[in-house]
């Protein structure tokens, strides 16, 4: 994703529940959200679009569908909002073209589907093992950038440090 001329520490303060509330969130975190919401499967998508740019309250999007309330509906724009304004959404969605298509495959569907790792290793046809695998991988990678990725400031991907191996002398002992 683009780096916006936002500051960091702005990032932060999105995660208050206070600040997850449209109408007391600026444009900068709708943007914010809005943005993030373009990688997220359609349904999802479409959800954060009604509330975040349509302006359209949980008890709206309930009353289109009987059979939901709109408490869950609320509930689920939380849960939508707060992994779309993660470091790990933000990490994955700067860096998964650069990976291996199955590791691509098990980050997105953890860390931006919202799925679990065994839906993952289903959806990319993985053993549960391998898709455990990648997704350690994947958070290992984040943990080894030398700033947190968000959606406001996403660092270029370090360049890999070279160690040295040490050998054991040939020979006997001197």
């Amino acid at each position: 994703m683009d780096e916006q001329a936002l500051e960091p520490q702005a990032f932060t303060d999105h995660f208050s529940a206070r600040n997850l509330d449209r109408r007391r969130s600026g444009r900068g975190s709708q943007a914010l959200i809005l943005k993030g919401a373009e990688v997220l499967p359609h349904a999802d998508r479409a959800l954060l679009r009604a509330v975040y740019a349509d302006g359209r309250s949980a008890a709206e999007i309930a009353r289109l569908n009987p059979s939901v309330k709109a408490r869950a509906v609320s509930y689920r724009v939380r849960l939508l909002t707060l992994r779309v304004l993660s470091p790990e959404f933000a990490f994955v969605s700067a860096h998964r073209r650069k990976w291996g298509r199955t590791r691509a495959k098990v980050a997105t569907a953890c860390f931006l589907h919202g799925l679990s790792i065994r839906e993952a290793a289903r959806l990319a046809r993985v053993s549960f093992h391998t898709a455990r695998q990648h997704h350690a991988a994947v958070l290992e990678l984040m943990r080894s950038q030398p700033q947190p990725t968000t959606l406001l400031h996403t660092p270029e991907p370090a360049p890999l440090e070279v160690i040295p191996e040490s050998r054991p002398a040939m020979g006997g002992a001197a």
